[in-house]
């Protein structure tokens, strides 16, 4: 396989490339926000000058205004609760 940029991924190829599933990668090409791709029978090819093209025009969201120090000093949240189930009344017939 060569490495140009002229080469065709396959779904799961530029979900790997993402790091994402491919069902994300369906839902963003639903929205119109995915990457250009090209349907050659059932298959869905992605050319991979188009998938870096994407990866590269999309927004730097950083850590998504989490402050990570703050998290860091914090403890992790420990187990959660238990719930109780609701007492059972037996009725008598």
């Amino acid at each position: 396989m060569t490495t140009t940029d002229d080469t065709f991924m396959t779904l799961s190829e530029v979900a790997d490339l993402a790091r994402t599933t491919p069902g994300a990668i369906y839902q963003w090409r639903r929205r119109g926000k995915g990457p250009r791709a090209s349907r050659v029978g059932k298959r869905l090819l992605f050319r991979r000058s188009d998938v870096l093209a994407w990866i590269e025009a999309q927004p730097d969201r950083g850590n998504a205004g989490i402050d990570v120090r703050h998290q860091a000093d914090s403890e992790p949240p420990g187990p959660r609760p238990r719930r109780r189930k609701a007492a059972r009344l037996d009725r008598a017939a």
